[in-house]
């Protein structure tokens, strides 16, 4: 890793609330989600989204099944 700037870890990692990041562009996250891990690259399409929840897997397939009723 390197940046030219300064670098907090402790804000990597907080103990409440999101981690720095942007949301999936057209995409709900479930209610009551914390975004826990979110990385890109510039200039790269791609990008790595995590999200904590206490709902059952179940509720979280409902969700995203609504979310992309096309494609799940």
């Amino acid at each position: 890793m390197w940046t030219d700037g300064s670098f907090d870890v402790t804000r990597m990692f907080p103990e409440d609330g999101d981690v720095p990041g942007d949301e999936v562009p057209g995409l709900a996250r479930p209610n009551g989600a914390r975004r826990v891990l979110s990385g890109f690259e510039r200039g790269v399409p791609h990008t790595l989204t995590v999200y904590e929840s206490s709902d059952h897997e179940t509720e979280l397939a409902a969700h995203y099944r609504h979310a992309f009723p096309q494609k799940i």
